[in-house]
């Protein structure tokens, strides 16, 4: 059995397909982006923002 590309579009439009690509892709930016997302969550933690405050005075 080939798909061929109409299959292929038909099946792209499901909820079910969208559904999994958006996940997929969100797994695949987090597991490319962990160093990226950790130093963001640790600019933004609420200890280095208290020594921000704490610094302006």
């Amino acid at each position: 059995m080939t798909a061929t590309i109409r299959d292929i579009g038909r099946a792209a439009t499901k909820p079910r397909f969208i559904a999994a690509f958006v996940l997929a892709a969100l797994v695949g930016f987090t597991l490319f982006h962990k160093d990226t997302l950790y130093d963001l969550g640790s600019k933004y933690s609420t200890e280095n923002l208290n020594r921000l405050k704490a610094a302006d005075g």
